[in-house]
């Protein structure tokens, strides 16, 4: 009896463990708002999932532009490459995800930094 309860707690602990290394389901589209040092920018960012991986586009005053990213837990990382003026600015959003809201930091490719929120549509 006692072998039967040490396995099932060990099941028990095993799936719980795994449930929180899964990343959450934030496939869809999200309303961002972003705060850079050029002042506040509204755009509209639509993400896939596979797992962890994230793919996508971000859709703002500069057009549609592709993203890629990750999602472990709840901690959130995107990046996609701006062009300016013929050059490619690499840009990272980093933060975290609850639910149907995300917030974080953007380092606009070492041109400065801002501070970005999101909530799910």
């Amino acid at each position: 009896m006692k072998t039967m309860h040490k396995t099932l707690l060990a099941s028990v602990a095993s799936l719980i463990a795994a449930a929180s290394v899964y990343a959450a389901d934030i496939a869809g589209t999200w309303a961002l708002s972003v705060e850079s040092p050029r002042g506040v920018r509204e755009s509209t960012l639509t993400l896939t999932q596979s797992g962890e991986e994230l793919t996508g586009t971000l859709k703002g005053q500069r057009g549609e532009t592709p993203v890629k990213g990750t999602l472990k837990g709840n901690a959130l990382e995107l990046n996609y490459t701006l062009e300016m003026q013929g050059t490619g600015l690499d840009v990272k959003y980093t933060g975290t995800v609850d639910g149907d809201t995300m917030s974080g930091t953007v380092d606009f490719g070492g041109m400065g930094e801002g501070k970005f929120t999101g909530k799910k549509q």
